[in-house]
């Protein structure tokens, strides 16, 4: 996750960035994330890396006393 004050600088994208070569270099083949479907950014920020959805995940995490929902994600290193 970036700060709210240092999103849109590239940071997000250095992360990825810094994850895929680890993976490369460790014999990884695939990355995973869970994100809310309300996170736009995040969403866009993935599928411009090369991330694709995978899967839906109904109620998988709880948040303020709520069930919510993730979309699964993966990059194929």
């Amino acid at each position: 996750m970036v700060a709210k004050p240092n999103r849109g600088q590239g940071i997000g994208t250095a992360l990825l960035d810094t994850a895929a070569g680890w993976a490369r270099a460790n014999g990884v083949r695939k990355l995973e994330l869970h994100v809310f479907p309300w996170n736009e950014p995040a969403i866009k920020l993935y599928e411009k890396f090369g991330f694709e959805r995978e899967g839906f995940r109904k109620g998988h995490y709880q948040r303020a006393g709520e069930d919510v929902d993730a979309i699964l994600m993966a990059f194929r290193v």
